[in-house]
């Protein structure tokens, strides 16, 4: 990854999703509804973070809830 890379860890259940951001070395966290106005507030959430470009999502896959987000 170069230096403008983003993880982004995810653990979606079923009202909600938590992510975990690490941008510049450093860890943001968030929590989201597990719907399309959650998925939407997610990259608005990312824009004003500057973290829309390069970024690796890495999302728990323990079962059906995160399938709509993926």
């Amino acid at each position: 990854m170069n230096d403008r890379s983003t993880t982004l860890g995810i653990d979606a259940s079923k009202r909600t999703f938590d992510i975990a951001l690490l941008i510049n070395g450093k860890f943001k966290h968030g929590k989201f509804q597990n719907n399309r106005s959650g998925f939407s507030a997610l990259v608005v959430w990312l824009e004003q973070r500057d973290a829309t470009e390069d970024v690796h999502p890495c999302m728990e896959a323990t079962g059906i809830y995160g399938e709509v987000l993926a």
